[in-house]
């Protein structure tokens, strides 16, 4: 292979070769994955994809290696909310339900208090009327009141009618 030669002669017009020449990126997986040794290669092209090859499995050790120590930390937190702060609001939350069923239990028991003294009152009350209606009808007062005015009934019946 001539050292002349350029990618459009080895690659044809437009054509960009599979071996990747840039600055230690990760690579993207079309690109290595699927390259195949043409056999036309130089020497030079064979060593720059080797040190390619070799940037990228650094980069993918120094990617593999903060991945795992990421993983560790969460999982000190993980342990250190599983252990305090999420057994904590868990038991907080259990006692919250537990409040919250107490006081619906005294706010049904309350209303049905309320609803018991409240229509106790309300009988009281009419059997109080009740029985001072009877009296005052009873009463000597009220008989001879109804006898004055018994005349004066039959008359105003009478213009009514």
């Amino acid at each position: 292979m001539s050292e002349n030669m350029t990618t459009e002669d080895l690659f044809g017009e437009g054509a960009q070769p599979d071996i990747p020449t840039s600055a230690p990126q990760p690579a993207e997986p079309e690109s290595l994955a699927t390259w195949v040794p043409r056999g036309e290669e130089s020497s030079e092209d064979l060593l720059e994809l080797i040190r390619t090859l070799q940037r990228e499995l650094l980069l993918t050790r120094d990617d593999a290696l903060g991945t795992r120590a990421e993983l560790a930390v969460l999982r000190q937190r993980w342990e250190e909310v599983a252990d305090g702060d999420l057994a904590q609001a868990l038991l907080r939350i259990d006692q919250l339900e537990d409040q919250k069923e107490a006081l619906r239990h005294e706010i049904l028991s309350a209303a049905y208090m309320h609803e018991k003294i409240t229509k106790q009152i309300i009988d009281d009350l009419n059997q109080h009327y009740t029985a001072q209606l009877d009296a005052l009808r009873g009463s000597r007062t009220w008989r001879v009141g109804t006898l004055a005015l018994k005349p004066m009934r039959v008359l105003r019946r009478g213009a009514r009618q």
